[in-house]
Parts: C-alpha cells; sequence; structure tokens
C-alpha cells in the first residue's frame, strides 16, 4: 500500500515556504519618494527576558524514545508567570514605513525581492522594493484558504478549490510571468491543507478527511500528476520534513516517519500535538510541540535534547548553531547543539494562534528576526535579541513576510511595507 516511485528529476532549489491567502484589492501607496525619512510605526512596549540563574541544568533520563535530554529546572523557565527573571520595558525605534496599498490578502511570502499572495480567485506577485505588481494569475477559487502555497528559486506551487468546487486545483505557476506550467484536478471535496514540502522532485500534500479517504498525496513535481496517496491517519495535516532518505510526517495528535520516496511505514506515534511543521537540519529534525521543542534522530528516534517549557511553538527555523522559534506571543533563540536558551524577546499583545509560521521570519543574512503580534510587526537582532523596530499593522495582523532589511505585514485591511532604518 505504502510503495511508489517517484517520477522526474529532482531539482536544485532554495524552498520558501509561503502562507497565502483570501483577497485582494487594488491600488499601492508608495512613500519611497514622499517620505524620505520615513513614517513611523506605532510601537507597543515589549519585553525581552534574560534568565539570572546561569547555564541550565541538563536531566540525562533514559527512555528507549528519548535519551540525553536537556531539560533546565524550573527557576530557569522564563515563562509568563516567572519571577526570578530580569524584565525590561523595551518599545524599540519605530521602523520605516515604505508603502501601503489596501489590497486584502490572508497570507504572504518574500524571497529575491519578490513578494507572492494569494486571494479568492488566483495569485498575484509584488515587487518589495516599490508596491508594484508584477503578474496576476486568476485561475483559482479558495487559493491559499486551507493550504500553504510554496514558492521555489523557480515557481510558485499552489492549491485551492475549483470554482464549482468539483475538486481540488494544484497549479504550477512560472515565478518570473505568472505563466501556469502545469496543473492536475484531485478529486476531492475536501481541501489541501497544512504546508506542502518539496524534495526530490516530489510534492508532498496533505487533504482535509472526515472520513475513509486517503490524507496524504504525492504528486511528481514537474507534471502534477499523483504518484502516491494513502491514509496513515484522520488527523489533520499539518507538514512534512525529508532528512537522509526519510520523511518525518506530522499532523495534530500524530506523527509518523516513512522511508523516501518508496513511503514504507517505519513507525508512528499517536498524541504528538505538534502544531507547526518539522524542520530538517544536519540529519536531525527539530520538532515543535505543546510547549517545547525537541531535536530528535530520526532514525532511532533518540530525544537529543527538549527545550524548556514556553508555550505552544507554532514556528521553526535552524540557521547555523541557533534555533528560533516563535510561539504565543515571543520570539526564542536556542543554542541547536544544546538546547539552552540564549533569548527571549516579546513581539507584543497576545494573539489568537502565535506566532505560526506565517507570522514569523528569520533572515540570516541580515541579523534579523521578525515576529507579529496582534497589531504590530517586530524586527530583532537575532544574536542579542534586541529589539530594533516596530511598526503598526493595524489590528487582527495576519501574516508576514521578510526580504532583506524590508518586511511586508498585512490584516483584511490591506499590507504595508516597513524597512529597518
Amino acid at each position: 500500500m505504502w510503495g511508489f516511485q517517484a517520477r522526474g528529476r529532482a531539482v536544485d532549489r532554495r524552498t520558501v515556504l509561503a502562507g497565502l491567502g483570501l483577497s485582494l484589492g487594488s491600488g499601492c501607496l508608495r512613500l519611497e519618494e514622499a517620505n524620505a525619512t520615513g513614517e513611523p510605526g506605532t510601537g507597543a512596549t515589549g519585553t525581552r527576558r534574560r534568565t539570572t540563574q546561569g547555564t541550565q541544568t541538563a536531566s540525562a533520563t533514559a527512555t528507549d524514545t528519548e535519551t540525553a535530554t536537556a531539560e533546565p529546572t524550573d527557576t530557569a523557565e522564563p515563562t509568563d508567570t516567572e519571577t526570578e527573571t530580569e524584565t525590561e520595558t523595551d518599545p524599540g525605534p519605530s521602523l520605516q514605513l515604505r508603502w501601503e496599498d489596501r489590497r486584502r490578502t490572508k497570507y504572504g511570502v518574500a524571497d529575491d525581492g519578490l513578494l507572492i499572495n494569494a486571494w479568492d480567485h488566483g495569485v498575484q506577485a509584488t515587487e518589495v522594493s516599490s508596491g508594484d505588481t508584477r503578474w496576476e494569475q486568476r485561475s483559482l477559487a479558495r487559493i491559499g484558504t486551507d493550504c500553504v502555497p510554496l514558492l521555489t528559486d523557480d515557481y510558485v506551487f499552489a492549491a485551492g478549490r475549483n470554482e464549482d468546487e468539483s475538486g481540488n486545483l494544484v497549479l504550477k505557476i512560472d515565478r518570473r510571468s505568472g505563466a501556469i506550467v502545469a496543473q492536475n484536478t484531485i478529486e476531492r471535496i475536501t481541501p489541501f491543507i497544512g504546508q506542502p514540502h518539496l524534495a526530490d522532485g516530489t510534492l508532498v500534500l496533505g487533504i482535509e478527511t472526515y472520513n475513509d479517504n486517503d490524507t496524504l498525496y504525492t504528486l511528481d513535481a514537474d507534471t502534477l500528476e499523483v504518484t502516491w496517496s494513502g491514509q496513515p491517519t484522520t488527523e489533520r495535516f499539518i507538514g512534512a520534513a525529508v532528512v537522509d532518505g526519510l520523511i518525518y510526517t506530522n499532523f495534530f495528535n500524530f506523527d509518523a516517519l516513512f522511508s523516501f520516496p518508496d513511503f514504507s511505514l517505519l513507525w508512528e506515534d499517536d498524541g504528538a500535538g505538534l502544531g507547526s511543521p518539522p524542520v530538517a537540519h544536519d540529519g536531525l529534525l527539530y520538532v515543535p510541540g505543546d510547549s517545547c521543542v525537541r531535536c530528535l534522530d530520526p532514525a532511532t528516534r533518540e530525544t537529543r535534547w527538549k527545550s524548556m517549557r514556553f508555550g505552544r511553538a507554532e514556528a521553526i527555523r535552524v540557521v547555523e548553531d541557533t534555533v528560533f522559534v516563535g510561539s504565543s506571543t515571543y520570539a526564542t533563540a536556542f543554542d541547536r547543539a544544546t538546547g539552552e536558551l540564549r533569548w527571549q524577546t516579546s513581539v507584543g499583545q497576545d494573539t489568537s494562534n502565535g506566532l505560526s509560521p506565517n507570522r514569523f521570519a528569520v533572515e540570516a543574512d541580515q541579523g534579523l528576526v521578525w515576529g507579529l503580534g496582534k497589531y504590530n510587526v517586530t524586527g530583532i537582532d537575532s544574536t542579542t535579541g534586541e529589539v530594533v523596530g516596530r511598526g503598526e499593522v493595524g489590528e487582527w495582523a495576519d501574516w508576514l513576510a521578510a526580504d532583506g532589511d524590508r518586511v511586508v505585514a498585512g490584516n483584511v485591511d490591506g499590507r504595508k511595507c516597513y524597512q529597518v532604518p
């Protein structure tokens, strides 16, 4: 049941997960020349917390699935009720507003000067520097409302319901021109959900299910033909990561490891309770959980370390020796080798869905971490955790997309582009 042979050649690409959304209006107000010094956004008071206990204590309690776990003592956990921490009032400087418009969006992603958004009937590409539209593709309905599209160096992969809701349309769009390169319709009433994953010429997608139908699909990345489908669980698909010939898939309250690309089931685990996609780096997996992050060896199921408890992990980015995590109202940095806390910084007011993958970004070349609170976007120094700037987005800001020292954030009222002064 689990076997398949992936077709198509491997594609050498840098992949950026893209969250895309509901609807786009028209018009863009550019402030590059009109406001040379920038128009500061409304800052929000935030805090940066540092532990006062020094190096965290590691416990090496070993089980058959979890060994050498580095877990700090309770006194070293900077939680919301922590009393032995140093709390600073740190509103930070204002970011410089570059442009804004009234395009209504749900999610977005930016890379190499290009911002990708989706709306009810298609996908749109916008120049990050100016807010000008590069292209629009108006062939989908409800694109990106459930399934997070994916952006590579050459293409945009997007999935959404057909106009007549007869099935799910999967598109491969040329990144530069907006032309459709390939498409396929999967005749399922329920929509694709979660974050797709692209590896070795194979696109992995999850689909919503309330019955005994398949929940996991693989498509040839060149042709978009279905190469395999199966149902490891009826839980909601979240994401996947490929590492050393293995693919780790996580669903809500369930995770499983398969061989890749033949999809033979190696192990599964109920009750994982994961809230966002895992990240693969140097042969290890960094897996978000309800209250911590685990560094997992996928081949042995050994947990190398488990971070302190800090709230539900909504997003993970791994850059060199640091694991950056978005959770609740904080951005947090951990040592990649040990799981030791480096810094934790508030991004503002609480939000219902925390710093999901669409509300959190790391721009390593610029030394920046970006987080989105309920009203404001916050830029953070990736080394120190210090706030470098805040910009007002509006109530219930939905998403951000970072590109260099610029960030675009949006809600139902429109988009705003800010730059570090």
